[in-house]
């Protein structure tokens, strides 16, 4: 069983997401790495669990606690590189995610770079199954950088690069080993 404040839509993709069957002698390895996977999510605290024995068998009740640091997450970085023969790159970045956005646990990620190279990037991702395995995905950037080529010892010329990129995926998640 779940707390309640988890008895809607995302309390049924924690319980797609756990491997533990229901009926099969309870498997500790098992509870701990699906709860190691649901950490990983970034959606909750520190999660764990409790048996409760009854008469008629067992239940196992989770403590699945939002993270106390959600569901707005921000970053913040700064880049200073300077070779003291006039090459220098200064950066000032930020970067927003705000998770989870739906029951599936969509997330929407935004970075703002100002400086020597600025850039502008927005993804949305979201899982399109319960279990968080299949997803579809939607990004834009804009940027602009300084491009040097150089010989040996000199820069031979140095242009300014300035582009945007739009993409769409859609894929399927292996566990934590990757996605394709």
């Amino acid at each position: 069983t779940l707390p309640d404040h988890h008895r809607n839509g995302l309390g049924k993709a924690i319980l797609a997401r756990l491997s533990q069957d229901l009926g099969a002698p309870f498997d500790e390895r098992k509870m701990q790495r699906d709860l190691d996977d649901l950490y990983g999510t970034g959606v909750f605290g520190v999660l764990d669990y409790e048996q409760i024995k009854h008469d008629d068998g067992l239940e196992l009740l989770l403590h699945t606690p939002e993270n106390p640091l959600g569901p707005h997450y921000f970053r913040f970085g700064l880049q200073l590189e300077d070779n003291f023969s006039g090459d220098s790159v200064y950066n000032l970045g930020v970067r927003h995610t705000y998770m989870p956005l739906n029951d599936y646990g969509g997330e929407w990620r935004n970075e703002f770079q100002l400086g020597s190279n600025p850039r502008l990037y927005s993804e949305w991702f979201q899982p399109i199954s319960i279990d968080g395995r299949w997803f579809i995905s939607a990004s834009g950037e804009w940027q602009r950088r300084t491009v040097q080529l150089r010989d040996a010892q000199n820069i031979t010329s140095e242009f300014i690069y300035t582009g945007d990129l739009f993409r769409a995926e859609f894929g399927h998640q292996f566990g934590a080993h990757g996605h394709v």
